[in-house]
Parts: C-alpha cells; sequence; structure tokens
C-alpha cells in the first residue's frame, strides 16, 4: 500500500502537486538524468549496431579480399605510406607529407561476380577544406559515380577513401540505384559510410604486419572500424539527441504550456510549472527507458508522450483549485 502511495505522487495531478516547490535544482537534476537515461539503451545496443555491417551484403567484399601475392603487393604498397590518425583526430602519413593523394584497385572473383576495390588517400588541409577556401581532392558524390565508373555486367565497384579526416566506404558508384539492377538476386544500391576518426577511431592506423603476406587480412581490420567507427558514432549521436531532447525540448513544453496556462491557471510561477513537468517525466522516462533497448526509433516520439502527459497534469491541476 505504501509503495502505490510513493507511486502515486508520480502518476496522478492531485498527489503530484505537492512538489511544485521543490528546490529548482533537483528538478534540473531529473531532466539531467533522464536524459542520459534516454540515451543509454540506444547507444550501448552494439549487437544491432554491428549486425547492421557485419551481416550487410555490401560490407563483406571486406571479408572476401583473397591471399594473392599482387593483391597483398597492392596492400603493401598502401600500408607503406604510414597512414595514421594524429591527436586523435586526423590521418597523416610521414611519407606522403601534409596534403597528398593516392589511388589504386585490386579485382577478384566472390559471390558470382567480379568485385573491384578502390582505395583512395586524400590527404588535405582540414581547416582550408572547412572553410571552403580548398577542395578535397577525390569526392565520392563526383568522383565515384556510374559516369566515372560505368555499369558493367558482373561488376560490382567499391570505395575505400583514406581521407585526412575520416574513413570512407562506398558500395556501388553513385547513380547506381536509378539503373535498377541486380546481381545473383540482390539489387545494387549505393551505401555509403564515413566515420570521422574524432572521438569514433582517434587510434586508427592502415597497418598489418608483414603486409606482403598478410595484406589481404587488411580487409577485416578495415571492417572492425567501421564497427567500432560506426557503434561510436551512434553513441554520440544517441546521447546528443537524447540530451536534446531530455533538457532542451522539454524546457520549450514547459515554457508555451506556461504561457498558456498561467493567466488564467491557478499556478503562477514558471518554476511551479518546470518543477511538476520533471516530476511528470518519471514515469515516462522509466517506460521508454525499458521500450528503447527493443526499439531505439521510439526515442524519435518521447517529447510527444511527455507533453501530452504534461498537458493533461496541468489541466488537471490549474482547474482543481483545491489541489494548490
Amino acid at each position: 500500500m505504501k509503495v502505490w502511495d510513493f507511486l502515486k505522487t508520480f502518476l496522478l495531478p492531485v498527489h503530484m502537486v505537492k512538489y511544485k516547490s521543490m528546490n529548482l535544482a533537483i528538478a534540473i537534476g531529473i531532466f539531467v538524468i533522464s536524459a542520459f537515461l534516454l540515451g543509454l539503451p540506444v547507444s550501448q545496443n552494439r549487437v544491432i549496431n554491428e549486425n547492421d555491417i557485419r551481416n550487410n551484403y555490401n560490407y563483406r567484399v571486406l571479408e572476401q579480399i583473397p591471399d594473392e601475392p599482387q593483391i597483398n603487393n597492392v596492400i603493401a604498397e598502401l600500408v607503406r605510406k604510414e597512414l595514421a590518425v594524429v591527436d586523435g583526430r586526423e590521418l597523416k602519413s610521414s611519407v606522403m607529407g601534409e596534403v597528398g593523394y593516392y589511388i589504386n584497385q585490386i579485382e577478384f572473383e566472390a559471390d558470382g561476380v567480379r568485385k573491384v576495390l578502390v582505395f583512395v588517400i586524400d590527404l588535405f588541409d582540414v581547416e582550408k577544406v572547412y572553410l571552403d577556401q580548398e577542395e578535397v581532392f577525390f569526392n565520392p558524390l563526383k568522383r565515384f559515380t556510374v559516369d566515372e565508373f560505368p555499369y558493367v555486367e558482373n561488376v560490382e565497384y567499391y570505395l575505400l577513401m583514406l581521407s585526412s579526416d575520416a574513413l570512407y566506404f562506398q558500395a556501388h558508384p553513385w547513380g547506381t540505384d536509378r539503373l535498377n539492377k541486380t546481381h545473383q538476386g540482390r539489387v545494387l544500391k549505393t551505401v555509403s559510410n564515413k566515420i570521422y576518426y574524432q572521438n569514433n577511431i582517434p587510434d586508427f592506423r592502415f597497418t598489418i604486419d608483414n603486409p606482403t603476406e598478410n595484406g589481404y587480412q587488411i580487409g577485416g581490420y578495415i571492417l572492425e572500424q567501421l564497427i567500432i567507427g560506426n557503434a561510436n558514432a551512434i553513441k554520440l549521436k544517441s546521447f546528443s539527441l537524447a540530451f536534446l531532447i531530455g533538457l532542451f525540448f522539454t524546457l520549450i513544453t514547459v515554457i508555451i504550456l506556461w504561457v498558456f496556462f498561467r493567466k488564467n491557471g491557478i499556478m503562477k510561477k514558471f518554476k511551479e510549472y518546470y518543477n511538476i513537468a520533471a516530476i511528470a517525466s518519471l514515469p515516462i522516462t522509466l517506460v521508454f527507458f525499458i521500450l528503447l533497448w527493443f526499439f531505439p526509433v521510439l526515442l524519435n516520439i518521447y517529447i510527444y508522450v511527455f507533453s501530452l502527459f504534461y498537458l493533461v497534469c496541468l489541466a488537471a491541476i490549474n482547474n482543481t483549485e483545491d489541489l494548490v
């Protein structure tokens, strides 16, 4: 019975109203913790994030690189460029210098088709490119297209680009979708994945032991880096979105409803509305914390569910004089 009485204070406006005068710092703390709880399930769902890549046909090419002398020699040449991320954010080469461009490719048979994996190294002045003072050497949107790599029956093109700021992988040139081509029953569609080194794979190095013998194994390493980087990127995005929703959007909702209710409602102070919002968010956050482990996309509707429940609570409180 005592447990239910306690729970009622977070569910029913008649009991919730007693928190309207609590310390504002507590309310802020509730929203911060709620935002963290919302971001945790999505960010920790590594199995789903990993399977999105590992079980995807378009990424299979990286694990299919065969152990052939010619292929190992191409990869060994790439390894000799000594590419490594410096200061956790920028890829540099002690061989190519600050700025440089290199392109090569390997070809092999797999899945009943000819696969062409194009390697590009694009080292540029990051600051100048970001400020639009210079352009990158290799822009996939312009250079890795069906115009530059025309469709050939039973041939698939892939791109692995090592640029100054990111590791970039693309399956099938831009423009492939409109061709409506299929290989072995699979519709060819362009898939791209850009993983920035900073915060995602800050220790990335393009290297492998004894590349002239083991060069083919670089594909497995790149796949793992894409998986790790993708998981870290999703983690960062999920927490950023959760804090945006849990702190900023809820604040906007409180302000709007405070302006709407304060003139004719019983509660007048913004602090009262914010405190009630914090209490109202607790049951909603708990429910979403559980659901998000299984349905991460539900994070997008959290603010709507919270706003509706909060609106109902405010309407009940402000229209019942003996509550305040």
